[in-house]
């Protein structure tokens, strides 16, 4: 195997140690939980590591905003977005 290719696995892994987590499970208010808990607890089952953020598309855009601009440099590789009613923080989350 070339080096180049070693030392860029090595790096990616690397990486991958250093970030705390690798899904942000992403609600519009604490509300949600109650439906989000389950997401929660299967990742939990398949010991993947996850953060919980309340982020009101509504109340708080640009907080949605620099949240989904900066996730895949902060190391989420998965954003689980969830939302009541006729929320679009499913949808902001997206771009």
């Amino acid at each position: 195997m070339p080096s180049s290719l070693l030392k860029s696995n090595h790096n990616q892994l690397r990486k991958r140690a250093n970030r705390m987590t690798d899904v942000a499970i992403v609600m519009g208010s604490i509300s949600d939980w109650e439906t989000m808990r389950e997401t929660a607890q299967i990742l939990t089952d398949l010991n993947v590591s996850y953060t919980k953020k309340v982020i009101s598309a509504h109340r708080m855009p640009i907080e949605m905003i620099a949240f989904a601009q900066s996730a895949a440099e902060e190391g989420y590789q998965v954003i689980i977005a969830g939302a009541g009613g006729a929320s679009t923080s499913t949808g902001d989350v997206g771009c």
